[in-house]
């Protein structure tokens, strides 16, 4: 998709604060205690007038963004991105709000090379954060969801787009910690983000991706990753769903070497079987890998894998083949 767009978000949280507990009894109390009351009032009023008329560029809460009609972001805006900055009402709180209002125009709307649809769209999105946990387990929930109104579609002029992450972090030990992270999207345009989908509008969609992994520090300098991830697409009509819907099961084991401070030598090794819903496309892969990981600063980090591959295919048309190579 090609074309232009703008956009505004807005960012607002929400917290309780706890109340301040002084002895009946004492009357200096009860007047210090109205005149805070007022004095907070006050300055509450301040504080949200100026929200709302600054702009706060240091804020780097995650939040979400609303998706490019023909692109949907699935992941939420990291720590220190650019893009939209959101209006911040009040700091330190566990639950996050964003709201979305982008207007924009989509030339290719069916992503088709002859005969071209066009339309301006307005795109409503918004979504919820809550971070919780204590200092061994740590909870993260994520809640978010669109809608974008194409003005001369053909059609249905109206996608529809939701996404629920959820992620955990258990340290079970000084040395073994355990995490989860889900991931489940309903989507109406394609992502070619993610591996097995099509560049092509071809209806609504849910894209699924969990994974769980325990990480374990062997020595000082060597630790181990043990992982399983299962992904896929399914389409919601039966006709795209019989040949393009898939589920990918993947097990990893991953062997690190602190080598510097900063710099991580992995050998690893994965066990990956396809499979597909309604055609005999399946596949059973086994992956050799080779790599580091840089870390630059605690924004920034590079990973580098190469390694070799052995997959054994089906194919209704030319049978069973067995594919070697990088």
């Amino acid at each position: 998709m090609s074309g232009f767009e703008c956009d505004t978000t807005f960012h607002a949280n929400y917290v309780a604060k706890p109340r301040r507990v002084f002895k009946t009894g004492d009357s200096r109390m009860k007047n210090l205690k109205s005149a805070a009351y007022s004095i907070a009032a006050i300055v509450g009023i301040f504080s949200l007038s100026a929200a709302f008329a600054l702009d706060d560029f240091s804020t780097t809460r995650q939040l979400y963004l609303a998706p490019n009609p023909a692109d949907f972001q699935q992941q939420n805006v990291p720590e220190g991105s650019g893009g939209t900055n959101p209006i911040d009402l009040l700091s330190q709180t566990p639950f996050g709000y964003s709201f979305s209002i982008r207007e924009g125009f989509d030339d290719n709307l069916f992503t088709e090379r002859t005969n071209k649809d066009s339309s301006f769209y307005t795109n409503f999105a918004a979504g919820v954060n809550y971070q919780f946990g204590g200092p061994r387990l740590k909870l993260s929930a994520d809640l978010t969801g669109g809608v974008t109104y194409y003005y001369t579609r053909p059609g249905d002029k109206i996608d529809f787009n939701g996404a629920l992450s959820l992620s955990a972090v258990y340290e079970a030990t000084p040395k073994l910690s355990i995490s989860i992270n889900s991931f489940t999207a309903y989507l109406a345009q394609p992502d070619t983000s993610v591996i097995g989908s099509t560049n092509r509008v071809d209806g609504d969609y849910i894209n699924l991706n969990t994974s769980i992994d325990a990480s374990y520090q062997w020595s000082e300098k060597f630790s181990t990753v043990t992982g399983y991830n299962i992904s896929g697409n399914y389409y919601l009509e039966s006709s795209l769903n019989n040949t393009l819907s898939y589920f990918t099961n993947t097990l990893k084991q991953s062997f690190n070497y602190l080598l510097l401070p900063k710099t991580t030598l992995v050998a690893e090794y994965r066990a990956q079987a396809v499979v597909y819903t309604g055609v005999d496309q399946n596949s059973v892969g086994n992956f050799l890998l080779l790599g580091f990981d840089q870390t630059f600063n605690p924004r920034f980090r590079w990973t580098l894998r190469a390694g070799v591959e052995q997959r054994f295919l089906n194919n209704p048309v030319d049978g069973a083949s067995t594919y070697r190579g990088p």
